[in-house]
């Protein structure tokens, strides 16, 4: 028994941590193997620790903009309900995109499933949360970077915003969506 117990400690401990030595002792925020949430979706499970080390295989992962995006519309924006890897290659779009030929049509697709499907932004912050504060910060710029097309579009205030979207109200995400919509002009 105490064997078992040490053994699952290593595994643990070795899967928090990158092979290559970088980001060495970054864990994921939330340390429970399991986290139990309410979404407006269903009850559903997050491994926490499956889902970092997806995370961290995925983003290092040479995928083309394209294929990503490609993925994401087949999978992801039409379901209610995604499966953590299509979490992950949006997250990946979000923080490594380097072709901005997407971006529009990437904005427009991630806020009408946000509008379509309401519990599936606080699944998402969920997800985000499971993640270091570094990654936390760089997805609520990039998401609201995305969106900002269709927020000004749709003549959005930062009141509407909180409203329809309260997952990203935290002070990052508010003040690049302020930013946003002082770029605009009127």
């Amino acid at each position: 028994m105490r064997s078992i117990l040490i053994l699952n400690m290593l595994i643990v401990l070795n899967s928090c941590t990158s092979p290559n030595g970088k980001n060495r002792g970054v864990r994921p925020t939330n340390l429970s193997t399991e986290v139990l949430y309410h979404s407006n979706i269903a009850m559903q499970k997050i491994d926490t620790f499956k889902f970092y080390k997806l995370y961290k295989t995925i983003l290092d992962n040479k995928m083309s903009d394209e294929k990503n995006y490609a993925i994401l519309v087949d999978n992801f924006f039409e379901k209610e309900r995604s499966s953590d890897k299509n979490y992950v290659l949006f997250f990946r779009y979000i923080i490594k995109h380097k072709d901005e030929t997407f971006d529009e049509p990437f904005g427009l697709y991630t806020y009408n499933m946000f509008k379509k499907y309401k519990g599936k932004g606080n699944v998402m912050l969920n997800y985000i949360n499971v993640l270091p504060e570094e990654e936390r910060k760089k997805l609520s710029i990039g998401i609201t970077d995305i969106l900002c097309l269709e927020l000004n579009a749709e003549g959005y205030t930062i009141e509407t915003f909180e409203k329809d979207f309260p997952f990203l109200s935290n002070s990052i995400a508010l003040s690049n969506v302020k930013t946003c919509f002082n770029n605009w002009v009127k």
